[in-house]
């Protein structure tokens, strides 16, 4: 679930370099041949029957004619993985291999999930053994290899396991702070300064001079590398005007699929180790697979319901935005809130002539609020300016009417707004 929460909140470029390392690391997954969204088909059978050819993402065909590859929108100079091998540049190919696919199995924080660990037989810098199946010994030394030299690479922190073992990467060995991020970090996490005071013997204004380093210290060491100088902003929705009527069309992340060439090669395998290999990667495409069509779904839903109920706003403009709430929204998706939130967070639609954030058209978002929220206060001032003069409508009133055009607002809402516009209350203005 929480996977599936991840995928849903990634913005489209952060999804581009999701799928190109699993495209990477699994061979079971490959490019539809439909090729959807512009993108183009992947490679002939005929042209994938080399597995090591089949990992290297350069060597997944591009079509002239088409749009380019959604791999070559990531800039191969700013990339991590450039960045970190250009640290180690005299590696033998073995190792170097080793390295990247460890990179590029790198969480978004820059740290290396247990089941990659598990599975390139590394164990954790404490000593404990973190593999369930053997390999040979030369894989898992070449494996191990690569991940001490990763841990070594800078920014200090990346391939950590977790994020206490991110913090010992950074802070100096024998010193007081590293021996309280090794011995009492839960307390530390979850911020028990009263127990760790009595424990380390310390008053609070010795534990406050202690932890001062630690707001220096990374949390996120891959962030600090991820290109985000002017990125390119990808809308995953479009709305366009179609021989007079309204459509919205869902983009992005291209269609993946389970490669048949690979399923059968690997179906009728008599080796123990590549039916292992293969049950464990076809259960991590099918979930991939799974969870970018239900990405695309959700999407698909909150597009939609934008098109119905901001009709007037595409047809007139942002005078005609109406405001809504993110909780509203899902009540009327019957989708959790959380998900809607994640949905909508760092995506864009594209209507016509501009490009704006997903979140622009719910009063909980950043670059909406403001525009709702005038809106809001309009349609108060215009029902307040039609009303009955001798019979003036209470704030209740007035909610009761926006709801009944389907704005949903509190009565203390159209009091503040009202305050805000300087409109005196139902009796002051029955008596004017």
């Amino acid at each position: 679930m929480l996977r599936s929460l991840d995928i849903l909140q990634l913005p489209t470029e952060e999804l581009y370099r999701l799928i190109a390392a699993e495209i990477q690391r699994n061979p079971l997954l490959d490019i539809a041949d439909t090729a959807p969204y512009g993108f183009p088909a992947s490679a002939s059978k005929e042209s994938t029957i080399n597995m090591s050819a089949r990992a290297r993402t350069s060597d997944i065909p591009n079509n002239e004619e088409s749009n380019p590859n959604f791999l070559e929108n990531i800039s191969a100079e700013d990339s991590p993985e450039d960045y970190l091998l250009a640290q180690v540049p005299d590696l033998d190919e073995a190792t170097k291999t080793a390295l990247t696919t460890l990179i590029n199995s790198l969480d978004d924080r820059g740290f290396l999930p247990e089941d990659a660990a598990q599975q390139y037989g590394i164990s954790w810098p404490d000593g404990e053994e973190n593999c369930d199946a053997r390999t040979d010994d030369a894989r898992q030394n070449v494996f191990e290899t690569a991940y001490a030299i990763l841990r070594s690479l800078s920014p200090k922190g990346i391939g950590a396991h977790d994020l206490q073992d991110c913090f010992r990467l950074q802070i100096p060995e024998n010193t007081p702070l590293h021996d309280l991020v090794a011995h009492y970090f839960d307390d530390l996490e979850h911020r028990r300064f009263a127990k760790l005071r009595r424990k380390l013997c310390k008053t609070a204004s010795e534990l406050r001079t202690l932890l001062v380093p630690l707001k220096l210290l990374n949390f996120a060491p891959l962030k600090t590398i991820m290109p985000n100088a002017n990125p390119a902003i990808v809308p995953e929705i479009i709305f366009q005007k179609i021989d007079g009527h309204w459509s919205c069309e869902v983009r992005g992340a291209p269609e993946i699929r389970i490669n048949d060439l690979y399923l059968r090669m690997f179906t009728h395998s008599s080796k123990r180790e590549d039916r292992n290999f293969f049950t464990e990667n076809k259960q991590q495409a099918q979930f991939l697979v799974k969870m970018l069509h239900k990405r695309r779904e959700t999407l698909q839903k909150i597009a939609e319901y934008i098109l119905k109920f901001q009709s007037d706003f595409l047809e007139n403009g942002s005078d005609f935005l109406r405001p809504q709430s993110q909780k509203q929204v899902a009540e009327c998706l019957e989708i959790h809130s959380t998900t809607l939130s994640r949905a909508v967070k760092n995506k864009y639609v594209q209507i016509p002539h501009r490009i704006i954030p997903l979140d622009f058209f719910f009063s909980h978002g950043n670059h909406g609020s403001l525009i709702a929220q005038n809106t809001l206060r309009e349609s108060i001032k215009n029902i307040i300016k039609n009303e009955n003069k001798n019979k003036p409508l209470s704030d209740e009133k007035i909610a009761q009417i926006l709801q009944n055009e389907g704005i949903w607002i509190a009565r203390r809402t159209v009091t503040k707004y009202r305050t805000f516009l300087a409109i005196p209350s139902a009796n002051v203005r029955r008596y004017i």
